[in-house]
């Protein structure tokens, strides 16, 4: 009887030590490139991190920074499994500039459209994008930014050369998104 008891202890012991891993917090009916409909609460990554990034095809700094997350995401996956979910704010009248840009551009990423902003609206105050989200494993909250810092991919030019570029007047190729506070807030997720 009394290694039984033991067992129990040491059971719910061990069960209130091992944190259970949460669903996301937040719930909107999102469609997927296909059209079919998900709710937010399913994100899953499995305890690992989780990036949820807002864009409309309007928005160049948006293209310019899911290029240069395209770049080095495998590399982001294999030291901390993060997970990059972008979701587009398009009408439904955009959505299908939003599925050609992804396909063009071959992004990596799981994609889906929040039309009615539903989501995002529950995320934050503000309906600009881009937006990021960056949570750890059990869906805290590690950083939210809303814009992104562009810089060229030559260190010579200047800023007001890249603003030049972003107004139309020059190839958005030439220009990257500083990934530095992504990243740092990526490994920051994996540590907590």
């Amino acid at each position: 009887m009394k290694s039984f008891i033991s067992l129990i202890a040491v059971t719910i012991l061990f069960s209130l030590s091992v944190k259970a891993q949460e669903s996301f917090p937040y719930s909107a009916l999102l469609t997927d490139i296909n059209g079919n409909e998900i709710n937010s609460n399913t994100f899953d990554n499995q305890g690992s991190p989780l990036i949820i990034d807002f864009w409309g095809v309007f928005c160049k700094p948006c293209i310019i920074k899911y290029h240069s997350m395209a770049e080095v995401y495998e590399e982001w996956q294999k030291e901390t499994g993060v997970k990059i979910i972008i979701v587009s704010i398009d009408n439904e009248k955009m959505q299908s500039m939003s599925k050609k840009m992804i396909d063009k551009y071959n992004w990596p990423f799981d994609a889906y459209f929040d039309p009615n902003q539903e989501l995002l609206r529950q995320l934050s105050q503000s309906t600009s994008v881009p937006q990021t989200f960056v949570y750890d494993g059990n869906f805290n909250l590690i950083k939210k930014k809303t814009g992104a810092k562009i810089i060229s991919k030559d260190p010579s030019t200047d800023h007001s050369k890249v603003m030049d570029i972003l107004s139309g007047g020059g190839s958005l190729e030439s220009l990257a998104c500083d990934l530095s506070e992504y990243q740092k807030a990526v490994k920051e997720a994996v540590n907590e």
